[in-house]
């Protein structure tokens, strides 16, 4: 990706209408069913929020050391943990965040099955969601391979969201008439 300065305006518009738009959007959807049933939770962590130090607390992530403060998530009541597909095989966060015994998301965008494997050997399977998405935004759609929700669920024999940076809401309808029971 281009540095900040030189990022063109076109591309910016497209990453706001993906990113904000798509959640505006949802976020839409899901309040009303939630104010419906009488109650809900909508969470957004972003995926680059926080690096984790030696010593297991968190950092805001920046370029600049000594610009670095503790973050820490706890005292916020989330409701759950979601970890970044780039810190799936990071397994001090993985456990860091299990201790607290909140549900866990995690991200396989850029995993393979062997690390995502591997992370649920470490954070077991209760209270545990897998969320099948890309890494690119926004994303192709031969990048979507929605076949993957069906072979997770199969393999860890849990539930299976779908995390979609495309545009539009067709691939997100479709990854849940595959089975997907969480959308981001």
């Amino acid at each position: 990706m281009s540095r900040f300065e030189h990022f063109p305006l076109d591309q910016w518009d497209f990453q706001l209408d993906v990113g904000l738009k798509g959640v505006f959007l949802c976020s839409q959807v899901f309040v009303t069913a939630m104010a419906k049933r009488g109650s809900g939770v909508i969470v957004n962590i972003a995926s680059d929020l926080s690096i984790t130090a030696p010593d297991q607390r968190l950092y805001r992530r920046t370029d600049r050391p000594e610009e670095q403060q503790p973050v820490k998530l706890e005292q916020f009541n989330p409701p759950c943990y979601k970890i970044a597909s780039a810190s799936l095989t990071d397994d001090n966060l993985l456990k860091h965040h299990r201790h607290y015994g909140r549900p866990m998301i995690i991200s396989t965008d850029m995993s393979t099955l062997d690390e995502i494997d591997h992370a649920v050997d470490i954070l077991g399977t209760e209270n545990l969601l897998i969320m099948h998405c890309t890494s690119t935004y926004p994303s192709k759609p031969e990048e979507f391979n929605l076949q993957v929700i069906q072979t997770l669920k199969e393999r860890y024999q849990l539930p299976i969201g779908y995390s979609g940076h495309e545009s539009g809401l067709a691939t997100t309808m479709a990854a849940v008439a595959m089975g997907a029971c969480c959308i981001e």
